[in-house]
């Protein structure tokens, strides 16, 4: 201290305000809104003063007195970026069992049995398909004929009479295994055929046109012996069950069961028995054993029935599968163990072995 009181009051209030100015510069560096609120401090002198750091020049205040410095405010703190979307990468990890992969013991058992069924059905057509080649020759075949249209057939041991309506010609066939050998061209005194059937030591011819029925000797030439006329009758197809001569008749879609007279010299045809057919087209015949077998054009089916009392349907067996579209059946017979059709578009006559085919009814 000097011996002037005042200039010694004037450096502590200096050195005052130095300390107090530091203090501030501290705290407004530490909070920064705390330097907007200066406290009140004892005004300054316009002059320097000395501290230990050395000579800190004060800046004119507005008043004209010195102010204590002021350090720069920090900068205001940047907006907080909102945060960047990142792509997630799962973690591989176990996948769980598929559909298609059994999760336990009694789905692995399932799908083996449903594999085993798959295959067993697939076995099963190739094996029906395989039979089918292998036996398709036993159960049908077809021989050409040498004429082009057919009208009626008819067989007996073995012998087959086939007509070729165009010409008038009886053709006569021999069936031997699987062979069908042509053993004779002859012709027939009837213009006319619509059927054929063997029976009581004559062959039996019908002409629709005119509803005649004529008996002809078995043996070439054939002459004719009787004739049979019932003009409301258009008989188309005719077969001998060893008894009785059947006869279908077009017209009426009925089939008449005949018996010939004792009489030798009346020679005389009368109906024993009537059946009326249900709704078809009726081709050939066949009557044996209280059974009938008509071939219906329809369905491409032999339709059969039982003739006790009523007509009775009992089954059917289908050849669609062995002719060819456009075929038409003219006429049907059956010999032992084998049944015959005759047809056209192309002619041919087609051979099935009963054997093979679906068992008929009895």
């Amino acid at each position: 201290m000097g011996n002037d009181p005042a200039a010694d009051l004037e450096r502590v209030l200096e050195d005052f305000r130095f300390r107090a100015s530091r203090v501030t510069l501290e705290r407004s560096a530490l909070d920064p809104a705390s330097a907007d609120e200066p406290e009140d401090l004892p005004p300054a002198s316009s002059h320097s003063y000395q501290s230990k750091e050395g000579t800190v020049p004060s800046p004119p205040g507005g008043d004209g007195t010195t102010a204590p410095p002021r350090l720069p405010r920090p900068p205001a703190p940047a907006a907080e970026e909102p945060p960047v979307a990142r792509p997630c990468i799962a973690t591989p990890s176990a996948a769980p069992p598929s559909a298609a992969e059994p999760s336990a013991p009694g789905d692995r058992r399932l799908l083996l049995l449903s594999a085993a069924a798959c295959a067993a059905a697939v076995l099963a057509v190739l094996g029906w398909w395989g039979w089918r080649a292998t036996t398709r020759g036993k159960v049908h075949r077809a021989y050409p004929l040498p004429f082009a249209a057919t009208s009626s057939l008819t067989v007996k041991d073995g012998r087959l009479y086939a007509i070729d309506p165009r010409r008038g010609l009886l053709f006569l066939f021999e069936s031997s295994g699987s062979a069908l050998k042509e053993k004779g061209i002859h012709q027939f005194p009837n213009p006319s055929v619509d059927g054929l059937a063997l029976g009581a030591g004559c062959l039996w011819s019908s002409d629709g046109g005119t509803g005649r029925i004529l008996r002809h000797g078995p043996e070439p030439p054939f002459s004719v012996e009787s004739v049979y006329s019932n003009p409301d009758s258009r008989p188309l197809a005719l077969d001998w069950d060893g008894a009785h001569l059947w006869a279908l008749d077009g017209r009426t879609g009925t089939v008449t069961q005949n018996a010939m007279s004792r009489d030798s010299r009346a020679q005389a045809l009368f109906p024993v028995a009537q059946h009326t057919l249900p709704a078809m087209d009726p081709v050939g015949l066949h009557a044996a054993d209280g059974a009938l077998w008509v071939f219906d054009a329809l369905t491409r089916k032999v339709r059969l029935f039982r003739t006790g009392g009523v007509l009775t349907a009992s089954g059917s067996i289908d050849l669609s599968a062995w002719l060819a579209p456009n075929a038409r059946v003219t006429g049907l017979a059956v010999d032992g163990r084998h049944l015959w059709l005759a047809a056209e578009n192309p002619a041919e006559l087609h051979r099935f072995d009963l054997e093979y085919l679906p068992e008929p009814p009895r």
